[in-house]
């Protein structure tokens, strides 16, 4: 938790509420945000697990990545 790395990192959880994976991106959200810890959980409402949804959501992701 004193890893000035770890609050430098753009935490995106991408999921949608049809994904197998949604229950377990809600917990990880609360684990990070019970701790304080800075993320973003983009949830994709009626959308399916598929490269449709991900095809969406990777521009906007790389898109946030900040080069030193």
């Amino acid at each position: 938790m004193n890893d000035r790395e770890l609050w430098n990192m753009d935490i995106v959880l991408g999921t949608s509420n049809w994904d197998i994976c949604f229950d377990a991106n809600l917990k990880l959200s609360r684990v990070l945000a019970h701790r304080d810890i800075p993320h973003w959980l983009d949830v994709r409402q009626d959308r399916e697990h598929d490269w449709p949804v991900w095809k969406e959501m990777f521009p906007h992701y790389l898109s946030r990545i900040k080069f030193f």
